[in-house]
């Protein structure tokens, strides 16, 4: 099997994972921001500054601010493609209402529009 990396097209399999892992990435740096602000008993402009000058923790953000973009992409790309589909269905469905719905009785008969 070839599997040309440079390729535009998307694989259902591909998003389901990409989506998982930034999910997990997000979650872990959710997690991370919140215990520093338990554990920490006050936040001053100081402690902010020396928690961002440590290198692993740029490069976390940096990764979790990469994780933001592609989760979100990937998301409005589903969104888009699901209410465009959707939106070609309804316009199916319109072609196939009835118009009109006749009720029967035995003396009379009437005709309702829809």
């Amino acid at each position: 099997m070839v599997l040309n990396q440079a390729s535009l097209k998307r694989d259902g399999v591909q998003d389901y994972v990409s989506l998982r892992a930034t999910a997990i990435i997000l979650t872990l740096y959710t997690f991370f921001i919140l215990g520093f602000f338990l554990i920490t008993p006050e936040v001053t402009y100081d402690v902010w500054k020396a928690l961002f000058s440590n290198l692993l923790v740029k490069a976390f953000t940096l990764l979790a601010l990469v994780c933001i973009a592609v989760h979100t992409k990937i998301g409005l790309w589903q969104v888009m493609v699901m209410s465009r589909a959707t939106h070609r269905s309804d316009r199916r469905s319109q072609r196939l209402k009835p118009t009109s719905v006749v009720v029967a009785d035995k003396n009379s008969t009437l005709t309702f529009r829809i």
